[in-house]
């Protein structure tokens, strides 16, 4: 490693937290090959934004993160489909898959690397990058997906699980299967 790089990584070193995160974050964006569109963020953000009042409002209600994990694998089971949007409270419990062995990037091990992000959220809620304002993100590593959540004095709220390339609500087909 050159003298140059080295300085500068003591430099960016020296940052605090929030940046030191937000710099992470868009460093291991650029490792991966799943760059979202503009069109895609856009309807991202609008989306995130439109949960996030409608859970301030009163329109839906959160629900805790057992019960919505629970019910989202039985769906995900029966409808044997990929994806699903979840609204949940703080992680309180380990993942489903946590003791299990996954080698493929299907979904028992992509639903393993959404659960580990979460917990990483639940950990250090203020160490990722801002979204939209007052949304946060934090990439799925090696998955091409974000977790948005807002961080609030009552609670961590997860707005969405957005897929980096697909509008929001692509998935709603599959239901009427």
């Amino acid at each position: 490693m050159n003298a140059t790089l080295e300085k500068k990584a003591l430099d960016l070193l020296g940052l605090p937290t929030t940046s030191r995160a937000f710099l992470a974050e868009k460093l291991l964006a650029s490792l991966e090959d799943d760059e979202p569109s503009e069109e895609v963020e856009r309807a991202w953000k609008k989306e995130a934004s439109r949960r996030y009042k409608a859970l301030k409002t009163g329109k839906v209600k959160a629900r805790p993160h057992a019960e919505v994990m629970r019910d989202a694998y039985k769906l995900l089971k029966r409808k044997r489909s990929q994806s699903t949007t979840i609204r949940r409270r703080r992680a309180t419990s380990s993942p489903p898959c946590a003791s299990k062995k996954v080698g493929n990037r299907g979904w028992a091990s992509s639903s393993c690397a959404v659960e580990r992000t979460v917990r990483r959220i639940a950990e250090r809620p203020e160490s990722f990058a801002y979204y939209e304002e007052p949304v946060r993100s934090c990439r799925v590593p090696k998955f091409p997906y974000r977790v948005l959540y807002v961080n609030d004095s009552e609670a961590i709220w997860i707005i969405g699980l957005a897929h980096l390339s697909r509008m929001p609500g692509w998935w709603r087909y599959r239901l009427d299967r």
